[in-house]
């Protein structure tokens, strides 16, 4: 819950536009990650939720950061099981057409509600957001050490 609600203010800082361009999708990253480590409590309905959070927050089109965050965890979702247990970096290659198609498809929401949307801020972030994978999973794993069943 603490990722998520950092991830939220994070998303919101305000950044000069050079940094801007570096910031990762801090949203997506999150939501990706808690599909692929727990598919079975978080699902695509907190995708949607969180992406209607977002949209609220950003003033975007209500509907639209739900609407991509949901056809793109859902693949994300599906590939759970097989992705998971690979290395990070690996994860991180795996994951860079979800983000691409994260970005692709608020701009094209943008396009098609005629709003001024900036290719190079959409789809840059993409790039980060892949290099940013695994130092989030290594600070995942450090702040939520996996428990031991008995």
């Amino acid at each position: 819950m603490i990722s998520i609600l950092l991830a939220l203010v994070l998303s919101k800082v305000m950044l000069p536009d050079p940094l801007a361009l570096l910031r990762p999708a801090m949203v997506p990253m999150i939501v990706f990650y808690w599909l692929l480590m727990v598919p079975d409590r978080f699902g695509l309905t907190m995708a949607a939720v969180l992406g209607l959070v977002l949209d609220v927050l950003t003033g975007t089109l209500l509907g639209a950061h739900a609407f991509a965050l949901t056809v793109s965890g859902y693949l994300v979702a599906r590939m759970a099981l097989i992705v998971r247990f690979w290395p990070a970096w690996q994860q991180s290659l795996a994951l860079l057409p979800m983000w691409g198609l994260y970005a692709f498809l608020m701009f094209w929401i943008d396009g098609v509600t005629h709003r001024n949307a900036d290719a190079l801020l959409r789809f840059a972030p993409v790039l980060t957001t892949a290099i940013a994978w695994p130092l989030l999973c290594a600070l995942m794993s450090w702040a939520n050490p996996p428990r031991e069943d008995a």
